[in-house]
């Protein structure tokens, strides 16, 4: 099954009446200048509600348009400089593409400052809701399927990996994602389609 998902989501739209606009201008890896170009459009569309849709960078950096938008400031320096964090912003939800990051449970933000010479967390709003489908990924390249795959493994490693207190619940949990993933991987291998 092949389609595109943001298609499917500017059809609902359609179908509702809701008027929208789309900002198709984050890149991977998401800067302080997606950011800023973000929150422009917003502005000028007067939107009032974000919904993105894509991976982790999409997630990540409609996170922080949604908090730079209602801030007065620069967010990064309104957390780095000041040590504060933006409790609001415009509402936003998540039509997750692709698996990885899991960008789409968290307030956590990862944007590269590149005046700064800067990569690194920022912190803004959880999503107020996040529609998985897996049928969606079936529009990712298959490489980016596998890249993704490799993401989630990563990030079970580091808390796996992590130096925690005691032994606690979440290592069980990180070594059950391990072993998931890899088996998952092994049967995309066999059927990318599975």
């Amino acid at each position: 099954l092949k389609f595109q998902v943001a298609t499917l989501v500017t059809a609902v739209l359609d179908k509702a009446a809701i008027p929208y606009a789309v900002y198709s201008g984050i890149k991977a890896n998401p800067t302080i200048q997606n950011v800023q170009e973000g929150v422009a459009f917003c502005q000028k569309e007067g939107a009032d509600l974000i919904v993105a849709v894509g991976g982790g960078s999409v997630s990540d950096c409609c996170k922080v348009i949604s908090a730079q938008a209602v801030l007065d400031e620069d967010i990064w320096d309104y957390e780095y400089i000041r040590g504060k964090f933006p409790a609001d912003g415009i509402p936003m939800g998540v039509v997750v593409t692709c698996s990885g990051t899991g960008s789409e449970m968290n307030c956590g933000a990862v944007i590269t400052h590149e005046a700064k010479n800067w990569k690194g967390g920022i912190f803004a709003p959880t999503a107020r809701f996040a529609a998985l489908d897996p049928a969606y990924t079936a529009t990712v390249p298959r490489m980016q399927v596998f890249s993704g795959a490799f993401d989630t493994l990563s990030h079970a490693m580091e808390t796996y990996f992590g130096a925690s207190d005691s032994y606690n619940v979440s290592d069980d949990v990180a070594l059950a994602v391990m072993r998931n993933t890899v088996v998952n991987m092994r049967r995309l291998l066999a059927d990318a389609d599975d």
